[in-house]
């Protein structure tokens, strides 16, 4: 069992830690939302010899087009949200799923800034 000291020790590291990550992760959001407020919304998507469409499962989804950059999801748009980018184009996708159902395909330009077009 811990004693007093130790304990508040531990509550004290779990505050610092997240306190110092909270920030980080609204502004990753903040980012991810203006990026796709910047993009246009497209039906379909070429992933190599594959298309995938609005309304699409995950596992349709990821059977086509691969494992995302990442997966994500903001305040603004509670939804699941992948992120791709082929090859080395200019071009980087925003998918967002609700439930078992892709919702919206957004196609954004890459800019220098975005970890995602790295």
């Amino acid at each position: 069992m811990m004693k007093g000291n130790a304990k508040m020790r531990v509550i004290a590291a779990i505050l610092a830690v997240t306190l110092f990550c909270a920030p980080l992760s609204v502004l990753a959001e903040d980012q991810l939302t203006r990026d796709m407020q910047q993009g246009i919304d497209i039906s379909s998507l070429r992933c190599g010899d594959n298309i995938i469409a609005i309304g699409d499962s995950p596992q349709v989804v990821m059977s086509k087009c691969g494992e995302p950059l990442r997966k994500a999801s903001t305040i603004q748009n509670p939804f699941n949200i992948w992120v791709y980018r082929f090859d080395a184009s200019d071009s980087i996708y925003y998918l967002s799923f609700s439930g078992e159902s892709l919702e919206r395909i957004i196609e954004g330009e890459c800019w220098s800034d975005n970890p995602d077009c790295k």
